[in-house]
């Protein structure tokens, strides 16, 4: 009986230990759970919070270490917010959906910022600095900041999730600070350390309409262009070797794009949304492998008005490639370099069997030639064709092989 007695005593021990720290305890109308270590954190209570809330160091007798998962999400009445400096942890969904605040310190102490923490804050306005200590930045952490202008990255953070920055439609900078062994920034827009990897496009960058992108960029990120829908231009370095998922989707006025030889992947709906998209450049002279049902164009999207631009001699190897063969018309050009074309931009144009020569002036030598050998028209800079098949165009001392199907 006595050693029953003591083992239930223990039991309760536990099970009071346990409970105390699990408990959900409020104190000047603001919820807390009580955290394993004993220290407290915000959590979301009955209701949501409103106006102005001041988050204490202690609550309850402990210190206030979190914004707990979910602690204030959805409170869409949350206009004014003032973090304790005891705050090491911003968690996941902490803020995310407080669409009326408009500024928030970040303590010094804080290390991570999770997931969603501050999505759909659309009111943040200004510079954001995530304060030296911090290591992670989770998924989706600013997404949809609509009017934040500004972050700063400390030499700390070694980890950005996937979507940090989306949405942000006002951004002009990711300034990333000196020593950080993990991230760069380029006049704003966020690199990976060795400058090799594109990961996030500010959409109001000082470059914002026509972007060049720097030489040193062997990969393109995910979503790292996504929804830039005023950029009409972007240049892509001579190394480029992969184009993420979504990369640029939704670039609805870029016109033309020019893949380096060097391409060897574009990822699922890299060019999803691009509707101003009428010509690619791809100078890789052997097609890029692309999966028909995760195409960078979008499933089911129609490319048969979009003209394809190849090297010399590979025509009928992208008539045969997935996806690339579903473009309206192929046209193998000469100088398909980029300086080439930096310096010699005659280009042919295709739509409804007519064939239209760009770039050219007054004394060019302009002639449509049959695949026979045999000059079928010259002297204009248009010429309309009856019957799908291969014509060749030649400027001057330039040719230029066109596939009409």
């Amino acid at each position: 009986m006595q050693s029953t007695c003591k083992h239930l005593l223990a039991l309760g021990l536990l099970l009071s230990s346990a409970a105390a720290l699990g408990q959900t305890f409020e104190q000047g109308g603001i919820t807390y759970n009580t955290r394993p270590d004993g220290s407290a954190e915000v959590t979301l209570g009955e209701g949501f919070y409103r106006g102005t809330i001041e988050i204490p160091a202690t609550a309850g007798g402990k210190t206030v270490a979190a914004l707990g998962h979910g602690a204030m999400n959805g409170s869409h009445g949350l206009r004014t917010l003032v973090l304790p400096a005891t705050l090491t942890l911003l968690g996941d969904y902490a803020l995310n959906g407080c669409d009326s605040l408009t500024a928030v310190n970040l303590p010094a102490g804080l290390t991570r910022i999770g997931d969603h923490a501050l999505a759909r804050c659309e009111l943040l306005k200004g510079t954001l600095a995530v304060p030296e200590g911090v290591a992670e930045i989770g998924d989706f952490a600013f997404f949809r900041c609509r009017t934040l202008q500004g972050i700063t990255l400390p030499a700390s953070v070694t980890d950005i999730g996937t979507r940090a920055f989306m949405g942000c439609s006002q951004l002009r900078a990711i300034t990333v600070a000196e020593g950080n062994a993990a991230f760069a920034d380029d006049a704003g827009v966020l690199l990976s350390a060795d400058r090799k990897n594109l990961l996030a496009f500010p959409r109001k960058q000082t470059n914002w309409r026509d972007y060049v992108v720097p030489a040193t960029v062997e990969h393109i990120a995910e979503y790292a262009f996504y929804g830039c829908d005023a950029m009409k231009t972007i240049t892509f370095p001579s190394r480029l070797t992969t184009i993420g998922t979504s990369a640029m989707e939704n670039c609805r006025l870029i016109g033309s794009v020019t893949l380096p030889p060097t391409i060897t992947a574009i990822g699922a709906n890299a060019f999803k949304g691009c509707d101003g998209l009428k010509d690619i450049h791809c100078q890789a002279g052997t097609p890029p492998a692309l999966n028909p049902f995760r195409t960078p164009f979008g499933y089911l999207t129609d490319l048969s008005a979009k003209t394809l631009y190849v090297p010399i001699g590979s025509a009928t190897a992208y008539a045969a490639a997935p996806v690339w063969a579903d473009f309206g018309t192929i046209v193998e050009e000469e100088g398909s370099s980029v300086g080439n074309l930096a310096v010699a931009p005659v280009r042919v144009a295709v739509e409804d069997r007519t064939i239209t020569v760009m770039g050219t002036d007054s004394h060019s030598e302009i002639s449509l030639i049959g695949v026979d050998g045999r000059v079928l028209a010259r002297g204009t800079n248009a010429f309309t064709v009856d019957n799908a098949g291969v014509y060749i165009i030649r400027v001057n001392s330039r040719t230029f092989k066109v596939l009409i199907k």
